[in-house]
């Protein structure tokens, strides 16, 4: 028999993957519908999700945006790095498994 499910589907015809990018250098007022405004001009924004000091509850200067598709997350970190979100310069980077490692390393750079 053929029972062999992985040729069903072409690779062209497969949903895209989400995608997902790092926002740091944040300034405190920024909100998720300043963030939404700003990437959503890329693409299909799914979520944005600002972090927040577990204590406090104050955003502590980065955020995380979801594209519906990698592609678009790849587009908004090549095209959205460095710009101005409610008067503040931002980096922009794909959210991978090292974005937490460049954590430090990217604040000093951003400040300058």
């Amino acid at each position: 028999g053929d029972t062999e499910a992985t040729d069903a589907i072409p690779s062209s015809t497969k949903p895209p993957t989400k995608g997902e990018v790092f926002v740091g250098g944040l300034d405190p007022s920024t909100t998720e519908e300043d963030l939404l405004a700003v990437f959503s001009a890329v693409g299909d924004v799914l979520e944005v999700h600002i972090s927040k000091d577990v204590l406090s509850g104050d955003p502590i200067g980065f955020a995380f945006v979801t594209f519906a598709d990698h592609e678009v997350a790849e587009l908004a970190a090549h095209e959205l790095n460095r710009t101005e979100v409610c008067g503040t310069k931002v980096g922009v980077l794909l959210a991978d498994e090292n974005a937490t490692l460049f954590l430090g390393l990217l604040n000093k750079e951003w400040s300058e």
